[in-house]
């Protein structure tokens, strides 16, 4: 989520694009690590990593509906 609103706020785009670049190389290693230290199995890290994205991806359509909504209601001729 963070990296979305990133790519939305930033003026500079290529700004915004590196640092969400850098948000999912950070999310990667963590969950790598998680493995290398033998307290998560890779399946649960992909298994996280989905969720992840699942979580993520239903807040965004979410968000985009109700912005939408909101538009159509004070964009619309009466």
């Amino acid at each position: 989520l963070l990296s979305y609103y990133i790519l939305l706020d930033f003026k500079n785009k290529n700004m915004a694009r590196l640092i969400t670049l850098l948000l999912f190389i950070y999310a990667g290693l963590v969950g790598m690590s998680r493995v290398y230290l033998g307290v998560h199995y890779f399946s649960d890290v992909i298994g996280g990593w989905l969720a992840g994205i699942l979580w993520s991806s239903t807040f965004i359509v979410i968000n985009r509906a109700l912005a939408y909504k909101k538009y159509v209601k004070y964009n619309t001729i009466k």
